[in-house]
């Protein structure tokens, strides 16, 4: 009974301690990834439809979840605290998920590794209410279910658990079909051949029921084609373009000269003990073969689309933190005494010296100064007085129109979209021809939206096709023609620059990048 209490006492300290290094991100403005999701949030809460009514090539799964988290408070980021509550419910299911033969403090390993691991302040990773975020929760259920299933009497009801999971989170990052793969094949593990048909196929109708009962959503709300559409067809041309030569080379030396490093500072620890538990899986050490399959499947769907955003890295943490509590168990069963004694030690300071490396980040710095450490050049605290500014000179009936990728301003203005395209890399990153651009120039000539933010950020506009190029020297004739400048928001390094409009009149510099324009409708 005293081990049962020390244990729930461990586990609620990990909590607490994970909540407190996601608290500075509570106060970091939205990024634009949380601006597309909680656009379309609030669109279905108005009676709207994603997809038909607001273009998004995400899976609508995070858009139900931005709603429910709108449902009990309007603030912005809202959606981080429901991240957070879907990292502690991660961290139970990892803990659910080692065997009862293992230490204690190995146990308590698996969560604790994902506490550290999950909120680390590597560009928008450990803050976001990103797509990831929810994922690690899906496949950590997934994980858990078919684990549960090798040793249960009736292993039905697991397998279902962990087909419902998988398919959850097929709705979520559709890169993790990899991992729901690779489960796939862990549900048939050792078994006979037609406990193995059986298994298999209760998996994947399980699985089936989320993307199914999703599809018969927007089939009765007739937006069914859309979601097809968007979510599914249209993300298989931006794997194509990511996966050109430039565009591969430069994301490959981002990968190694930028990334990397960031992960490897402080986190060396964690992935030392995950090796080691790698290293110890065999066929009597099922828990350390399924974090093997989970990390090197997570892996794959990591580099699927060929783009290394920070957060695309966080789906591979609760596999990384399970394989790694396997390593810190086999410390403590070895034979050598000093590692049997030291095995609390070593997890005490894998957990310590990541924080400590970082606490600046965590702790220290203001939110200004830390939005600019984590993500410089991306704006953040810019689409403030832009959306203020937005709010007070226009009416809540009006509609304005962001040529780039900072769909936040539309919820920072409380304005709806001008088109449908909430953010405009559809149209210059992967466009399928000149029709789709010239059909946006022509729905922006009837919509005739009081305000247009222009993002000069390259990697707000991601040019990358000669449509896209087109598209952006329309939309600078149609500013010149029909707009005036009204100001400017530097994206600066420096702190105070951050929430600083500066009025303007005249034509602005096409050539000066980092800089948000502001243009308003003549007359």
């Amino acid at each position: 009974m005293k081990s049962k209490l020390l244990t729930v006492a461990a586990l609620a300290a990990m909590l607490a301690g994970h909540a407190a290094l996601r608290w500075h991100g509570l106060a970091l403005p939205m990024t634009c990834d949380e601006g597309e999701y909680a656009y379309e949030a609030r669109l279905m809460m108005q009676g709207g439809l994603a997809y038909r009514d607001a273009y998004n090539q995400k899976p609508p799964a995070v858009f139900f979840i931005y709603r429910l988290a709108y449902g009990f408070s309007l603030w912005p980021n809202a959606p981080r605290v429901a991240a957070l509550i879907s990292s502690w419910a991660t961290m139970a299911f990892l803990f659910w998920t080692t065997p009862a033969s293992w230490s204690p403090w190995a146990r308590l390993a698996a969560p604790a590794f994902f506490a550290v691991l999950s909120p680390a302040p590597i560009g928008d990773m450990g803050f976001t209410a990103n797509t990831e975020v929810f994922l690690c929760l899906a496949m950590a259920i997934c994980a858990w279910g078919v684990k549960k299933s090798w040793a249960a009497r009736a292993p039905w009801p697991c397998l279902g658990l962990a087909g419902l999971a998988a398919g959850g989170a097929l709705m979520t990052k559709p890169t993790c079909a990899w991992s729901v793969l690779g489960f796939l094949a862990l549900t048939c593990w050792g078994k006979a051949l037609r406990w193995k048909a059986k298994a298999a196929v209760l998996y994947l109708a399980a699985t089936a029921v989320a993307p199914a009962t999703l599809a018969a959503y927007f089939w009765l709300r007739g937006g069914l084609g859309d979601f097809l559409e968007q979510a599914f067809w249209r993300n298989l041309d931006y794997v194509r373009v990511m996966a050109n030569g430039p565009a591969l080379a430069l994301q490959g030396r981002w990968l190694i000269g930028t990334l990397l490093p960031q992960f490897l500072r402080g986190l060396w620890p964690i992935y030392l003990s995950a090796l080691v538990g790698l290293y110890a899986a065999g066929p009597r050490r099922p828990e350390e073969r399924l974090a093997a399959v989970w990390l090197g499947t997570s892996l794959l769907g990591i580099g699927a689309g060929f783009y290394f955003f920070p957060h695309y890295f966080l789906q591979a943490a609760p596999a990384m933190a399970l394989a790694a509590a396997g390593g810190l168990q086999e410390a403590g069963a070895s034979k050598n005494s000093l590692l049997q004694r030291t095995a609390p030690l070593l997890l005490a300071a894998a957990l310590l010296y990541p924080v400590w490396d970082r606490r600046d980040i965590y702790f220290q710095a203001s939110p200004q100064v830390a939005a600019r450490r984590l993500l410089y050049p991306n704006p953040l605290y810019e689409s403030y007085p832009i959306a203020a500014y937005i709010r007070k000179h226009s009416r809540p009936t009006d509609s304005i129109y962001v040529f780039g990728s900072e769909p936040q301003i539309y919820i920072h203005s409380q304005r709806r979209a001008a088109t449908r395209h909430i953010t405009s890399y559809p149209l210059t990153l992967f466009p399928r021809g000149e029709r789709d651009y010239l059909q946006e120039m022509r729905d922006l000539e009837r919509a005739r939206p009081k305000f247009i933010v222009y993002s000069g950020q390259p990697s707000s506009n991601l040019i990358f096709s000669p449509w896209g190029e087109m598209f952006q020297q329309a939309m600078r004739e149609f500013l010149s023609r029909e707009y005036r400048l009204a100001g400017e928001v530097e994206v600066s390094p420096e702190p105070s620059a951050f929430t600083t409009l500066r009025l303007l009149s005249g034509r602005p510099d096409w050539s000066r990048e980092n800089t948000l324009y502001l243009f308003q409708l003549r007359g």
